[in-house]
């Protein structure tokens, strides 16, 4: 009887083990997480024109394959450049594919050092050169969206108040 239990508990620990190596090696067989390319938002040009002037008007838009509305605010992983274009571009990204986002006039000097980094993506004039020719029936969207100047406005009127209250604090302290 001794030996009859002893038998029974072996091969229950034999089919444990079994179970176990079977269970680890089918999931080390399974693609991870850390094999697949993580969501993000890229840039990408939908087109440009070029002008009488030699600037270029350049049309842009973005993928996102993220799964959720995204913001993703003006700094490091939102940023145009040269500086004089940064604020331009949009800070909100829904998921799917957008074109005619917004446009910008690159003048003829910055057209070679223009590039927009969005969210670990770089574009860069010499992968913008690959789109195509706006034709002239293309509605193009306004200049920038405007955030540029109401996010300079709202930062000049921060930097006021405090101002100002610090100076109102400090009259007080004195007096």
């Amino acid at each position: 009887m001794s030996r009859q239990r002893i038998s029974r508990a072996s091969r229950s620990r034999a089919l444990g083990v079994l179970v176990a190596v079977c269970v680890v090696l089918g999931l080390s067989a399974l693609p991870g997480v850390a094999s697949a390319a993580p969501p993000q938002v890229t840039p990408l040009v939908d087109c440009y024109r070029q002008n009488t002037d030699g600037s270029y008007t350049v049309v842009f838009g973005y993928t996102s394959t993220r799964k959720w509305t995204t913001t993703i605010d003006h700094g490091s992983d939102n940023y145009l450049y040269p500086y004089k274009y940064h604020g331009s571009q949009p800070e909100t990204f829904e998921p799917g594919t957008y074109q005619g986002v917004f446009s910008l006039r690159v003048s003829a000097a910055d057209v070679a050092t223009f590039r927009w980094e969005l969210d670990r993506t770089t574009l860069t004039y010499e992968s913008a050169a690959s789109a195509p020719t706006c034709s002239s029936s293309t509605p193009l969207p306004a200049l920038g969206n405007g955030t540029g100047l109401a996010i300079a406005l709202l930062a000049g009127g921060v930097f006021g108040v405090l101002f100002v209250r610090r100076i109102i604090r400090r009259a007080a302290a004195r007096a």
